[in-house]
């Protein structure tokens, strides 16, 4: 019984966990950092071993974790702007995940954490006509209806699991980038890069399905760079073509209004959708943050605001 509570076994307990509830669970996946960085902690500990910091990468986290510290002390926003560190104690994952997976056969690591996807994925889909929300009470239910359309012809934000759009597009849109680029994997069997496409083909699916107008732009650069890879001519091509598109689309929707008629079908409420992207008065909050982002770097040009 003690064997199953060792070091070694929980350390692989817990990179598995990590990144099955990377797809579906905020919660799970900072748990699963905490003990990881625990284990190791106590690895170093045991071995009375101090960790090897001549890493670059190491140091540019670091300082700037302390960086952002200093900053949030010595502006004006004080104990406001210390709250940006909630997130920089994830940037030493890679570090212990290096440390961690020599132990883990890395094959079966990814065959479990990309099916767990293709379910995530496939109930995005579903989500996306109907609103599913398997996993919650009807009375939690955080089911969004694009332009508060429902129905048999209405669209939802795929979701998956999470509780906003843009977390599950953006989450959804680096496990799709990556599984297509082993597609380009030297040595892999036929049947294997066959059955991946499918694959690829349902994550871009619900990639898109999110409804997030940033999350299609980052599907955008990822089909270009996979053109890229597959053809630069092709993907000089596809610049010179979605170049012009994006253009005339400005031309058309970025100073006037929107059709003010409610689209009916599908394919028109994506369409609006998509419209809503090069009109800028649609866009006028967006605006209004990168404004702000200039006023802070020009405000605390040397200190930051943390």
């Amino acid at each position: 019984m003690k064997r199953y509570f060792s070091s070694p076994v929980l350390t692989l307990f817990f990179t598995y966990t990590l990144f099955i509830s990377s797809t579906f669970t905020i919660a799970g996946q900072d748990a699963s950092i905490i003990f990881l960085y625990l284990l190791g902690i106590y690895s170093l500990i045991r071995n009375r071993k101090l960790p090897d910091m001549s890493h670059p990468m190491l140091w540019m986290f670091l300082l700037f974790t302390a960086f952002s510290l200093i900053s949030g002390v010595l502006n004006q926003y004080e104990v406001d702007a210390l709250m940006n560190l909630r997130s920089n104690w994830r940037m030493l994952l890679p570090f212990v995940l290096l440390t961690v997976l020599h132990m883990v056969d890395e094959e079966n690591l990814l065959k479990t954490y990309y099916a767990f996807w293709l379910f995530i994925a496939v109930y995005g889909i579903v989500q996306f006509f109907n609103g599913a929300d398997w996993f919650r009470p009807q009375e939690s239910s955080v089911s969004t209806p694009y332009m508060s359309s429902g129905g048999e012809s209405g669209v939802f934000h795929a979701k998956g699991n999470f509780t906003h759009h843009l977390t599950f597009g953006g989450s959804m849109l680096i496990c799709s980038s990556l599984a297509a680029s082993f597609l380009f994997i030297r040595g892999l069997y036929l049947t294997t890069r066959l059955l991946m496409i499918p694959a690829v083909l349902i994550l871009w699916l619900s990639t898109a399905a999110s409804l997030g107008r940033s999350i299609w732009v980052g599907l955008t650069v990822a089909l270009f760079l996979l053109l890229l890879r597959i053809s630069p001519k092709l993907m000089i091509i596809a610049t010179v073509l979605l170049t012009v598109t994006a253009t005339l689309l400005f031309m058309n929707f970025g100073e006037g209004l929107l059709s003010t008629g409610k689209p009916e079908t599908r394919i028109e409420i994506i369409q609006h959708r998509l419209a809503s992207g090069f009109n800028l008065k649609s866009n006028r909050d967006r605006l209004l943050m990168w404004k702000s982002a200039w006023h802070g770097i020009r405000d605390h040009f040397w200190l930051g605001i943390g």
